[in-house]
């Protein structure tokens, strides 16, 4: 099944390609401890995008921009062993590699909600393709500058060219297995500010890309809150380590299933649409109870249509607030953790009502 895709995305790379186009790959030897002396010994052409203290100290973790050259043997190794292990982004590009290499240099770094400097790493598929549906037509037009396709996988069954149409749409050429065969699919993906009203909003008010590529909050946690089996696992990987030995007690699928629901409460019960609270909401389930919520003063709060989520956790942890957390830690019935339409089957001790 894999083994068709491969094949198939290989074609792509040497027979889809403009005329005159050059194929560049980003390659993160953090994923791989043996990967860049394995790219250096497969192509004439390479550097580092770290360069001074950041190259210093990421050393051989740093990422590095490669030619491909014609034989394609990088990309057939790229594809065949890395396929699913978040190794590579592919470009397809007319400039030459210093043009690119200076391009890409732009996004080593990002200026964030906050207005702090950080490593943008937009040589992680997971991340770039998960982020790029949500940049404004401005910051999509700015990264794909000079850039053809730009190529990741999706998981280690589908693969992804993304194309800027120039006009605020990207794009998109989805390979994908399916059995012994491989559907491919084109979409279009319409500019960030034209999500429906009834999913989850993101706000790109401070987003632009001069004199650096600023990018809102929101638009940095949009891709784990558009993928929830993302954002599960991105919660249940930053829970408190003190929660450890009690979760390791329960069954995986399990535990996946009380932090979606976890999660389907702050965001669809409370408006929380950001990831940080989202997880310090789970960690009050753990931590408090798993019906903290519920506790009537400071379910008034969470419910309140004029407090932004920062100003909601604020007021909820001022002093006064004493009393009513102590009244949530009664709110400590296991089937809290259920939704609804599940828990009411239920009595106290798990087991289903006659």
């Amino acid at each position: 099944m894999v083994e068709t895709l491969k094949t198939q995305i290989q074609n792509e790379f040497m027979q889809n390609r403009d005329a005159g186009s050059k194929l560049f790959v980003l390659v993160d030897p953090s994923r791989n401890p043996g990967l860049l002396t394995i790219a250096q010994g497969m192509t004439d052409e390479g550097a580092c995008l770290f360069i001074g203290d950041a190259r210093q100290e990421f050393e051989d973790d740093a990422p590095w921009l490669f030619r491909c050259d014609e034989s394609g043997e990088l990309v057939r190794y790229l594809v065949c062993e890395g396929l699913g292990r978040r190794w590579s982004v592919f470009a397809e590009s007319n400039l030459e590699f210093a043009e690119i290499f200076t391009h890409f240099r732009k996004f080593v770094k990002v200026v964030d909600g906050e207005g702090d400097h950080i490593f943008w790493r937009f040589y992680d598929p997971m991340i770039i393709a998960g982020q790029l549906p949500f940049l404004t037509a401005e910051q999509r037009e700015h990264f794909l500058g000079g850039i053809e396709r730009l190529g990741t996988e999706m998981g280690e069954h589908a693969f992804a060219w993304f194309r800027s149409n120039g006009d605020g749409r990207l794009s998109t050429h989805v390979l994908e297995a399916d059995g012994e065969k491989v559907d491919v699919s084109d979409n279009e993906i319409s500019d960030v500010k034209d999500i429906p009203s009834d999913l989850v909003q993101i706000s790109v008010e401070g987003a632009r890309v001069r004199p650096m590529m600023h990018l809102t909050q929101s638009q940095i946690d949009a891709p784990l809150l558009y993928n929830r089996p993302a954002l599960v696992a991105h919660v249940v990987e930053n829970l408190d380590e003190e929660f450890y030995p009690a979760i390791a007690q329960v069954d995986r699928q399990v535990l996946d299933q009380m932090i979606s629901h976890g999660i389907s409460l702050a965001m669809f019960s409370y408006a929380i649409h950001d990831v940080e609270h989202i997880e310090l909401f789970i960690d009050f389930m753990f931590r408090i109870a798993p019906g903290w919520h519920k506790e009537p003063a400071l379910n008034q709060i969470l419910r309140r249509t004029d407090l932004t989520t920062n100003e909601k956790f604020d007021r909820m942890t001022e002093d006064r607030m004493t009393r009513a957390w102590d009244d949530a830690e009664t709110i400590d019935d296991p089937r809290e953790w259920l939704p609804e339409e599940i828990a009411r089957q239920l009595n106290a001790k798990g087991e289903l009502l006659q």
